[in-house]
């Protein structure tokens, strides 16, 4: 039986720019693009994890957030629950806390970097909005 990991992300939103983040080279999906978030701990709620891991990732403090999806995707190696939220409102400045690069960019731009598969629904999404 495959491993089972929920993680929670946000779509971080500036005018039409949405906010991604280059994968360290030290972390599984090295050199991918992806949304910010991270593993959801034991009993901590996907609420929780978001604030949580976007202080710790990249120096904010969202608020005022909403549930945008759940997306399931299987890899080879494990199951993935991926909760998805809308932020519009943080205090602070995004600022690369982990060695990674930031870029804001358009939903039609965002096609143009590759982001793990799980991503592929999102990015869709995105684009008809």
């Amino acid at each position: 039986m495959k491993k089972a990991i929920s993680i929670a992300v946000a779509i971080i939103r500036s005018d039409d720019k949405i906010l991604i983040a280059k994968r360290p080279q030290n972390k599984a999906m090295q050199g991918l693009w992806e949304v910010a978030g991270g593993k959801i701990n034991h009993q901590e709620t996907a609420e929780d994890c978001l604030i949580r891991e976007l202080q710790e990732e990249i120096n904010i403090t969202p608020y005022n957030f909403e549930l945008y999806k759940i997306i399931n995707h299987d890899y080879d190696e494990f199951s993935l629950e991926m909760h998805v939220f809308n932020c519009k409102y943080w205090h602070g400045k995004p600022s690369p806390l982990e060695g990674q690069q930031l870029k804001w960019v358009t939903a039609i731009q965002m096609q143009d970097y590759p982001m793990p598969s799980a991503n592929y629904s999102l990015k869709v999404d995105l684009l008809k909005e």
